[in-house]
């Protein structure tokens, strides 16, 4: 006799159906030109899961269609927020990033917290030029997130390997303002001594 499945499969298996069903149905809809209704559909199926890279493109997709709604708002921020570790990650948030700057009415609605997200995500891909505006963005906020220093650091030490030296000591002036005490300050300090 085979075993019982344990709860947690058991779960695993009523949430998966739950999510094909979510996703049938937001597909329907999308091929019936119905975007906000499928946007709506897609939110739902992204809680189920928060990290699927297809159901977060779709639900972005699909709110796309309506730039103002909170639900474009929610499904870029739910993007941005994903780990930087993985490479899928980062392409997905770059891509939608352009979009949603491109289209969010009436203007981007993401903290601080998620431009530094993003920052980072930028860095690691090589996209410098989306980096360093995020990041001049960033430095200009009131409140610096958490571990804001740790992302400059990133975004400086990549100039430097890249060859962009110039590029890197353009951000002495803002680390000796707003982290005038801190380790990356007084590095940067010395390399244009």
């Amino acid at each position: 006799t085979a075993a019982a499945p344990s709860p947690a499969d058991a779960q695993q298996a009523e949430r998966q159906g739950e999510l094909k069903q979510l996703a049938d149905k937001a597909r329907a809809l999308t091929r019936s030109l119905r975007f906000g209704d499928a946007a709506q559909v897609w939110q739902r199926a992204a809680r189920l899961a928060p990290t699927d890279l297809t159901v977060l493109r779709a639900w972005f997709d699909s709110a796309r269609h309506d730039p103002a709604s909170d639900s474009f708002h929610a499904a870029a921020r739910q993007i941005f927020k994903l780990s930087t570790r993985h490479a899928a990650h980062r392409q997905l948030q770059v891509e939608s990033y352009r979009v949603y700057l491109d289209r969010a009415k009436p203007a981007i609605r993401v903290s601080p917290a998620t431009v530094q997200q993003l920052v980072r995500s930028f860095v690691l891909e090589g996209e410098f030029k989306d980096a360093e505006q995020l990041a001049r963005a960033l430095a200009a906020s009131s409140t610096l997130p958490e571990g804001w220093v740790d992302t400059m650091d990133l975004l400086i030490n990549a100039l430097l390997k890249s060859g962009r030296t110039q590029q890197a000591q353009a951000w002495l002036p803002v680390l000796e303002q707003r982290a005038p005490n801190e380790a990356l300050t007084r590095r940067l300090a010395g390399r244009s001594a």
